[in-house]
């Protein structure tokens, strides 16, 4: 009975840890992306699995005339097609620090962006494409 109770804290014990470094990393993640941020048009160039049960959303966009590839964990992608363009956040000292904007579909009306980004995206945020929910 002791070994059960000493297996079943341990676990627990290593679970809170995983948890704590995950929490940790995230608020890492969020200072470098916050660090001067930049922004540009990501366009969708395709999608991929995590794991075989998690959904990628893979994206490229144009900075100080280089491309740069990323990808981004998302929940479904009902609403996100090949080709559609979002503005991109970005740490312009760690451009690995990325994160898309896919609430944010870039207008029509807006071809490039300019070489060195925008501090700010250049238009309002007018219009959201709704979160589609998954389990329909």
């Amino acid at each position: 009975m002791k070994s059960f109770l000493n297996s079943k804290l341990t676990s627990l014990i290593a679970f809170a840890l995983f948890i704590l470094v995950l929490y940790c990393y995230s608020l890492y993640y969020d200072k470098q992306l916050n660090t001067n941020t930049k922004y540009a048009i990501a366009t969708i160039y395709g999608f991929g699995t995590v794991g075989g049960n998690g959904l990628t959303c893979k994206y490229e966009f144009i900075y100080n005339n280089h491309v740069f590839y990323s990808d981004e964990h998302i929940d479904c992608y009902q609403n996100i097609k090949i080709g559609n363009r979002f503005y991109v956040k970005f740490s312009e000292t760690n451009i690995d620090y990325t994160r898309l904007l896919y609430t944010k579909p870039v207008p029509d009306s807006i071809k490039n962006t300019p070489k060195f980004g925008w501090k700010e995206p250049p238009v309002a945020d007018t219009t959201k494409i709704p979160i589609h929910d998954c389990s329909q």
